[in-house]
């Protein structure tokens, strides 16, 4: 396996958290236009804003695929993540986000409805490691 497969992984899994966390496409209803359309102010994390990310892999030659055996990890680790990551919200809190992305003021939305209890809500941050969006 390709030493360079790692870092692939790597940025495939950071991918599938900024889904999961922050990447949305806002529009402006009254001119029908995205208000965050400019990939310079968009929030989109790398590998550098993921603290401490282990990724073992299993090496394993396929030469059904291609002769040289060779495949793309980065979308591969990006399938389950954001799943993986709502779970994880979803066992902090008790509440089950069904759309993305995941965001505190979506969860404050949603904790009445879930009927818990507000000593649940107060370490929310903590634990699930979400930031209110500056919007």
């Amino acid at each position: 396996m390709s030493p360079g497969s790692i870092g692939a992984f790597a940025g495939g899994l950071v991918w599938g958290i900024s889904s999961a966390l922050r990447e949305e496409t806002e529009i402006d209803r009254r001119v029908a236009r995205d208000v965050n359309g400019n990939m310079a102010e968009y929030p989109i994390p790398v590998n550098a804003d993921i603290e401490d990310v282990e990724i073992i892999l299993v090496p394993e030659a396929d030469t059904a695929v291609n002769p040289a055996g060779i495949k793309g990890v980065g979308e591969l680790s990006n399938a389950g993540t954001a799943a993986a990551v709502a779970n994880a919200v979803y066992h902090a809190t008790g509440i089950r986000m069904r759309k993305l992305p995941i965001r505190l003021e979506k969860l404050n939305e949603a904790w009445p409805e879930a009927g818990l209890p507000l000593s649940r809500r107060i370490n929310l941050v903590g634990a699930v490691g979400l930031e209110p969006t500056t919007r």
